[in-house]
Parts: C-alpha cells; sequence; structure tokens
C-alpha cells in the first residue's frame, strides 16, 4: 500500500495509475474490511471514478459489481477479466461470475498468477459495442463473440504442494499426456508434445516474453524423455537418467512453468490442449469474446452463463478461430454472463 501512497519514492512514483490497475492490485492489500479492496483504492485516483462513492450499506456483491463493470465500461475492452479468478466452485446468484475480487487477499495457495498478456485471440473482431449500454439487469454482462470448443478431459489440479515436488510435478504431467493421448488416440508426437509444452508454460518464456520455437521445443524434449519412464508401476521410479536431467534442465532455462500452479491442464474436443482455472469442469465451453486477448472458458446456465476464467488453449491464440469461426458461421453471438 505504501508503495502506491508515497508519490516520490513508491514503486509507481511518476505513475498516474487507472482504477483498472489499482483493481488488479487490490488483492496485494492487508485490509480489515472486504469492501475497502475498492472504496480504498478511490481516494488514490486524481479523478472521481463516476457513481463510485464509498458506502458502507451497499451490498459486497454490489460494489465488486459496479466497480469491474465501470473499468470495462470506460477502457470497452475486457482486459480486466484477465484477472477474475474463482476459488470454489461457481454459485448462483451468490455475485456474478465475472466480478473481480477486490476484497480477496491475494494467496499463493489458492491463487493462480495472471496470465500474461501476450496473445491477441480476438483479432480481428471488432470492439466490443454493448458495454457501454446501461443493461437491465446489473449483475448481468452482454458481450459478443462466439464458442469454438467444449473442454472434453482434464487433470486434477496442479496445486502448489504438486507444483513444488518434482516428483508429484511429474506424475500430474504424466497423468495430462495420458489424458491428451486417450483423447487424441495417437502416440504423441513431436508436433502433440510442442503443443502441450506451449500450454504447461503458457507460451511464456523464463524471460517473461513469449517463447520462441526453439523454448517450445525444449520443453517438449523433456517430455518425450518423461515418457519413457514407466510410471505406470505401482511404485514410483525417482531414478533419473542423464537425458532427462538435462532435458529439465534446459526446460528451465528456456521456458516459465509458474502458470499450471493452481490451473488444469485440459484437451478439448477438437483435440486442442490447454491449461484453465482450477473451478473449471468437462462441458465449460472454449469462446472468443470481443475486447479480451485470451480465450476464455463459459460454463452454460439455463440461456446465460457464467465466466468461468480465461485460458490458454494451443491453436486458437492469435485470432486464429475468428477466421475459421467466420468461415463457417458468419455471425457472432450475444452471450449474458450472469
Amino acid at each position: 500500500m505504501f508503495d502506491l501512497v508515497d508519490c516520490e519514492n513508491g514503486r509507481y512514483s511518476g505513475q498516474k495509475l487507472s482504477f483498472q490497475h489499482l483493481l488488479v492490485l487490490a488483492q496485494n492489500f492487508q485490509k480489515t474490511e472486504p469492501k475497502d479492496g475498492i472504496f480504498a483504492t478511490l481516494g488514490m485516483l486524481s479523478e472521481e471514478v463516476c457513481g463510485l462513492r464509498p458506502d458502507y450499506t451497499k451490498s459486497l456483491g454490489s460494489i465488486m459489481q459496479d466497480a469491474t463493470r465501470h473499468v470495462l465500461s470506460q477502457n470497452n475492452n475486457l482486459g480486466l477479466l484477465r484477472f477474475v479468478n474463482h476459488r470454489s466452485d461457481l454459485e448462483v446468484g451468490k455475485m456474478p461470475s465475472w466480478v473481480r475480487r477486490a476484497d480477496w487477499q491475494y494467496s499463493t495457495e489458492t491463487d493462480p498468477r495472471p496470465l500474461k498478456d501476450l496473445f491477441c485471440a480476438a483479432d480481428g473482431l471488432a470492439a466490443p459495442s454493448k458495454l457501454r449500454q446501461k443493461p437491465q439487469d446489473p449483475s448481468t454482462l452482454v458481450i459478443e463473440g462466439f464458442l469454438v470448443d467444449r473442454v472434453s478431459a482434464m487433470t486434477p489440479l496442479c496445486a502448489l504442494s504438486t507444483f513444488q515436488d518434482l516428483r508429484k510435478f511429474e506424475a500430474w504431467l504424466l497423468d495430462g499426456l495420458r489424458i491428451i493421448k486417450k483423447a487424441t488416440a495417437d502416440d504423441l508426437p513431436k508436433s502433440r508434445l510442442i503443443a502441450v509444452a506451449s500450454a504447461i508454460t503458457a507460451e511464456r518464456a523464463s524471460s517473461g516474453a513469449r517463447a520462441t520455437r526453439s523454448g517450445l521445443e525444449a520443453a517438449a524434449r523433456y517430455l518425450e524423455c518423461l515418457l519413457k519412464t514407466d510410471y505406470l508401476l505401482e511404485a514410483f521410479c525417482e531414478t533419473y537418467t542423464r537425458e532427462r536431467l538435462e532435458a529439465h534442465g534446459a526446460m528451465c532455462q528456456i521456458c516459465e512453468l509458474g502458470d499450471v500452479r493452481n490451473r488444469r491442464l485440459f484437451v478439448t474436443a477438437t483435440n486442442k490442449p490447454g491449461l484453465g482455472p482450477f473451478v473449471m469442469q468437462e462441458g465449460d465451453v472454449v469462446a472468443i469474446l470481443r475486447g479480451l486477448s485470451y480465450p476464455c472458458l463459459l460454463r452454460p446456465l439455463g440461456q446465460d452463463y457464467q465466466f468461468v476464467g480465461v485460458a490458454y488453449v494451443y491453436g486458437i491464440m492469435d485470432g486464429e478461430a475468428v477466421l475459421d469461426y467466420r468461415g463457417k458461421f458468419g455471425e457472432e453471438v450475444v452471450f449474458n454472463l450472469r
């Protein structure tokens, strides 16, 4: 908090922070009152946020809803949704699924880190046309886009304890490889292993930039070494071959694996591997939405949908799905997110 308040020596000195930036940072603040996740940030802004005033009589849900909607409509894009995560299964009516939970305290035990903004899955789509319209139902977010796929299978959660224990992490990786192998009915050739490597790294290099082809090939070589070990035996084989040890070291030097923490590896109905939020379920649908740089997972709720979270999905991160969908169907659809 002091880094934000200290205008001369703080981490953000000399910068004009937007309300979206403060909402993103809010989970790093300690709070005695959950509503201060919004109200405390209002006093740090140089300009008033239209329609938002400290009012502790309002429900927590309506405060988070109004703050999130303000940012989305002000920017006329869905960039803030990249930071929306859920800690338990989606509950109908408690709070809209698309709100940024500024009331929470970030925890490495339960929360994934945000996926870095390296892609443009909605490339080719126009800007949202309905975000700035006053909704009939304030708890509903209306946005255009289209459905492109469906989750067909997924791994267990890669919890923090799994990520930090190499033995457990490799068992988790192999579980994912078996799921993908079963779904695709192939022997995981090099091209498929590169796709899986892209998913587990979310195409993120250790430098923070987008991973190169050579970096993904290094990760794929490590996955290939894993497959050579017989993990179907009851006893876990802890013996490292030199090849596998070298491949693991090469991968970690070039690629960043931290995005798998508190997420799941999955495969879609069209055999695309991906990395998604831990509350995802089989049957969730993959959507491309206007103004959102990542694909996202939605959960059907009658005629409406719940926002499960953004996801990395191999092969549709740079607008490929937009071209494919338009060629087949043409018209976008309107989603009501609840």
